[in-house]
């Protein structure tokens, strides 16, 4: 350092001559050159003596930064605090902003209040911001199993089932949810009847209920799910496998699948041992007392049912459920005497009660025993009891019998009276009588009225599966794929629908090889000399109102000379997409819109204005069926789904409790009555 330098910089406060420190950081003071007390050599005109001088702590620098540093640190967050009490239902607190081990919560924490802000929207009827708001709170806390749940919920209700599976099976990348989220949300996976994905979500459960360490009794719960669903998908030597990997041998849950192996393989004499040995060793089991009532019942040992029946009773106790039970099992054994006593016995000890007997012909109902209904319902107006909700049983009994002469007469009676029904039952009722009128004479009228309410009100897998097998029954094989493309609306993988597509589909084109064998066809006319001549046809037709006939001349073209078109013709993909979709022919549109988009023909955006055209010119169903094709393609398409979520019904998943305990009961008491 030079002797005139007047910066010097040292680490403490040292006493200074002629000086004096300012905020323990720097001093101002005088220094003499060779002890000569003068002006300043350097800056001779200044009057004062000696040169001015500044000397800089490096203590009182870093002790100033540390100090200025925690003020803003603790002074932003106090603004950071500020800001969000601004907002409703803040989670976060100041400890959470200024300790570093809780930042991470700080995310969560936001999404707790967004979520809490969303469900006030939902119950307010807000449904737009409330869906945003929970979307978007999830995506910040997603943890929150019963939001998950919730959204899961919504995404079915707005027939977006993909999204829902989607989002359920996220769960466990955030940690085991909880044993009541891993029940409700098989329950809803299960309604998909999509198998693989419902093994799939008990896969990830186990396997995050063990990473967590869970209780035993929500391993159990998921091992129970997972066998179950292999059961119902015909997969019983899977099962097997599975619960005794994870189940000791004389656990009854591991019998019961056991035996149920056994009678699916058609194994009856092995399926009696294993029963009556469970019995041995568990003489008042009342699980293996009902199994054993279904293995004598299935191996045609009908005494050994009757005794069954008799000890069930006995460890079960009289009541309605039972009495219902025993009815049931006396008309699946085709016991027509012991059927009849079992339903006077019935009616005399608990027919009092019309609940009673509604619980009764439900279960008969599922079985199509019209007799035995109408004997109930002969009995309820001796009583003086409404017997409209029986008649509507009968009615469904008599569908599955395939009586349609017998159902519409029925249909007729239950129309006049049908203020007596709820709601959801007079929805029923009306998409039942559509269905008898189009089996019966396959009027246009009825079969549009059917696919209107299917439409509007879709229902559960249960009426699809109904309404396309009714239909096959019929004849009505064209009627029965519209109604399964609207199946695959909410039930997309459905495995149902995907199995019955091809009996669909060839049962179609038997019809018209016996149309086409009954009628002298007429020379195929010439094809037009080019593209721009096609679409000039196809647009007079159009134009014309002769939709049928502008899509029938492309289909002739195509199969005349299908060098004619080039690969990707936007205008020609276009009027093959608006045709079926103005015609309201959706099997068509679905088929046309997946080749298009699958080639690059059309575009996800071109789409998706078109289908807003159509659902403005009244055309709902074509436009539901093209966003629904959008959201298959590509889930994440945003204005897709804004979309969707503004043309669907706005549903208020906060309170589902009672719509949930009434699905499973009738879910329970009809597995009982099987």
């Amino acid at each position: 350092m030079s002797k005139l330098s007047r910066v010097r910089i040292g680490w403490g406060t040292p006493p200074v001559s002629d000086g004096s420190w300012w905020l323990w950081l720097f001093c101002l003071y005088r220094r003499y050159p060779d002890g000569v007390r003068g002006p300043d050599p350097l800056h001779p005109l200044t009057k004062k003596a000696g040169v001015a001088c500044l000397q800089l702590s490096v203590r009182g620098l870093l002790a100033w930064t540390f100090a200025l540093g925690l003020i803003a640190y603790f002074g932003g967050a106090l603004a950071l605090l500020r800001w969000y009490e601004r907002m409703p239902h803040n989670r976060v607190s100041y400890a959470d902003l200024v300790v570093p081990a809780r930042w991470s919560q700080v995310s969560a924490l936001r999404g707790q209040a967004t979520i809490v802000e969303a469900y006030g929207d939902l119950k307010a009827g807000n449904f737009q911001p409330g869906f945003a708001k929970l979307r978007f709170g999830l995506a910040r806390n997603p943890a929150d199993a019963k939001a998950r749940l919730d959204l899961a919920r919504i995404y079915v209700a707005i027939r977006l089932r993909p999204l829902a599976e989607r989002t359920v099976l996220d769960a466990f990348e955030h940690g085991y949810p909880g044993k009541q989220f891993v029940r409700d949300a098989f329950a809803l996976m299960a309604e998909s009847d999509h198998p693989e994905q419902s093994l799939l979500f008990c896969k990830k459960a186990r396997a995050t209920a063990v990473e967590a360490r869970t209780l035993s009794a929500d391993l159990r719960l998921i091992d129970e799910m997972h066998a179950r669903t292999l059961l119902e998908a015909g997969r019983s030597a899977e099962a097997l496998a599975l619960v005794r990997l994870h189940l000791p041998a004389e656990d009854e849950f591991a019998r019961d699948v056991q035996v149920q192996h056994l009678l699916a393989t058609k194994a009856f004499d092995e399926a009696v041992r294993a029963v009556e040995d469970w019995l041995t060793q568990a003489p008042g089991s009342k699980e293996a007392l009902r199994l054993s009532v279904r293995v004598y019942r299935e191996a045609g040992r009908f005494a050994e049912m009757q005794e069954a029946l008799k000890r069930l009773q006995t460890r079960m106790g009289a009541g309605p459920e039972f009495a219902s039970y025993k009815v049931v099992q006396h008309a699946l054994a085709a016991q027509r005497v012991e059927t009849n006593a079992a339903i006077e016995d019935f009616l005399f000890r608990y027919g009092a009660s019309p609940r009673n007997l509604q619980l009764l012909v439900s279960l008969l109902g599922d079985i199509g025993q019209t007799e035995a209904i109408l004997r109930v319902e002969q009995d309820a107006r001796e009583r003086g009891f409404d017997p409209a909700r029986i008649r509507l049983s009968r009615l469904q009994a008599l569908i599955v019998a395939r009586d349609w002469r017998e159902a519409s007469a029925l249909a007729d009676v239950l129309s006049r009276s049908k203020e007596r029904l709820t709601p959801g039952e007079i929805v029923l009722l009306q998409t039942l009588t559509f269905l008898v009128q189009s089996c019966l004479d396959g009027a246009s009228g009825a079969k549009a009225s059917l696919l209107k309410a299917i439409t509007e009100r879709p229902g559960a897998m249960k009426l699809y599966r109904t309404v396309i097998e009714a239909l096959l029954s019929a004849g009505q094989a064209r009627t029965a794929l519209a109604v399964l493309s609207f199946g695959e609306g909410p039930f997309p993988d459905s495995r149902y629908l995907t199995e019955v597509r091809s009996r669909v589909t060839a049962q179609i084109a038997t019809e018209e090889a016996t149309e086409q064998a009954a009628v002298v066809r007429k020379e195929e006319p010439v094809t037009l000399p080019d593209l721009p001549a096609l679409l000039q046809s196809v647009e007079r037709l159009a134009n014309a109102g002769q939709r049928e006939e502008a899509l029938t001349l492309i289909r002739r073209h195509r199969r005349a000379a299908p060098a004619f078109f080039p690969e990707k013709s936007h205008e020609l993909a276009r009027w093959e997409v608006r045709l079926p979709a103005e015609a309201g022919d959706l099997s068509q549109l679905q088929l046309n819109l997946r080749a298009h988009l699958k080639t690059g023909a059309l575009t996800s955006d071109e789409v998706l204005t078109l289908a807003r055209g159509w659902h403005k010119a009244g055309h709902t169903a074509s436009a539901h069926l093209t966003v629904r094709e959008l959201l298959r393609r590509d889930p994440g398409h945003q204005e897709a789904l804004k979309t969707w979520s503004e043309w669907m019904p706005k549903p208020d998943p906060v309170q589902p409790d009672a719509a949930d305990e009434t699905a499973g009961a009738g879910a329970v008491s009809a597995a009982d009555g099987r």
